[in-house]
């Protein structure tokens, strides 16, 4: 299993020594993440139950925030999650084939962003974030382009995420994040190309409490002017 990540800009280092979380400046953040997941099962006796299972995940959240006052920002976000699955499964015939599911998530809303400090470099932060939800996805089978299955639901997301935040300069925070709580809810209807005209409606939701250190996440944060800016 291979884990990257990025900042999602790399742009400005300023010096200074206090941290700019102050009335009236810009909060630019994000992050970019990669998971690489393979497994296979061999079995000697008989190469027909060989299998591979692969699962990658790309992961692309950039924010933009204003400060309203020394510890409180607003701002809008975007998170776009791009998820390949290969596992192996059965064709309708009874053949073993592999099932590629692909998955195209968007996530687009305001967030607000409350800050405590701990010293003039590090400060705790609770962040709430809530808006509209896309996705697509795509499930087709080796044996042909005739057995794939769509499905485009549209809903709402709302997520409660704790963080920690490090400064090293006055400009540049580096921000560390160990999971959230996190509400989803998509509505839409699932199109089989083995089944034209019939498409029955698929409502989703669920809330997810996902903490501890296979949550990791490291991203950048780069504060710009304010009232304390030098």
């Amino acid at each position: 299993m291979k884990y990257i990540f990025l900042p999602a800009a790399l742009l400005l280092v300023a010096a200074g020594g206090r941290a700019q979380t102050a009335a009236g400046g810009l909060l630019l953040s994000g992050s970019v993440g990669y998971i690489n997941t393979k497994g296979e099962t061999t079995a000697p006796a008989s190469a027909a139950l060989n299998q591979t299972t692969q699962n990658q995940r790309f992961n692309f959240s950039p924010r933009v925030g204003y400060f309203l006052s020394d510890k409180l920002t607003v701002g809008l976000l975007l998170d776009l999650s791009r998820t390949k699955l290969q596992e192996p499964d059965f064709y309708p015939s009874g053949q073993p084939v592999t099932r590629v599911t692909n998955d195209h998530l968007t996530q687009v809303g305001p967030f607000v962003r409350y800050y405590y400090a701990v010293s003039d470099k590090a400060a705790f932060y609770g962040q709430l974030a809530g808006g509209y939800a896309k996705l697509k996805e795509e499930v087709s089978y080796e044996a042909g382009g005739a057995n794939q299955t769509t499905y485009e639901p549209k809903g709402g997301f709302a997520d409660l995420m704790p963080g920690f935040v490090f400064f090293p300069t006055s400009k540049l925070g580096l921000e560390l994040t160990l999971g959230s709580l996190s509400y989803n809810y998509l509505v839409g209807t699932l199109a089989n190309a083995n089944a034209p005209g019939i498409n029955p409606e698929l409502k989703v939701s669920s809330w997810e409490a996902r903490f501890g250190l296979t949550q990791l996440m490291l991203g950048a944060s780069f504060y710009l002017g304010g009232s304390g800016s030098k």
